[in-house]
């Protein structure tokens, strides 16, 4: 059943594998930045160093946009991939009716 289903995926198969790899990294990049906070906190903030501040804010803004845009991307890839999945399975149950 599930090797029927797999053979509709045909052209679709490179955004159904981006999909849950895109979804890891933001996932990944979502971890980071709590821990990325805490660096803040503890080594700037409470030490009073203004250059670590500024770099560790830095990388959180790139981590942001860096989990904004693999969020996107994501979101994009398995729409294309559902939709053409089901494009795919209502052609092939077509043909067979």
């Amino acid at each position: 059943m599930i090797k029927k289903l797999l053979s509709s995926v045909r052209e679709y198969k490179k955004d159904t594998i981006l999909s849950p790899v895109y979804v890891t990294f933001e996932s990944i990049l979502e971890i980071i930045i709590p821990t990325l906070m805490a660096f803040l906190i503890d080594n700037g903030i409470n030490q009073k160093n203004m250059p670590y501040v500024l770099q560790i804010g830095l990388a959180l803004v790139a981590a942001a946009a860096l989990s904004l845009l693999t969020g996107v991307l994501a979101g994009r890839s398995a729409a294309v991939a559902s939709a053409g999945f089901a494009k795919n399975l209502r052609r092939d149950m077509f043909y067979r009716v």
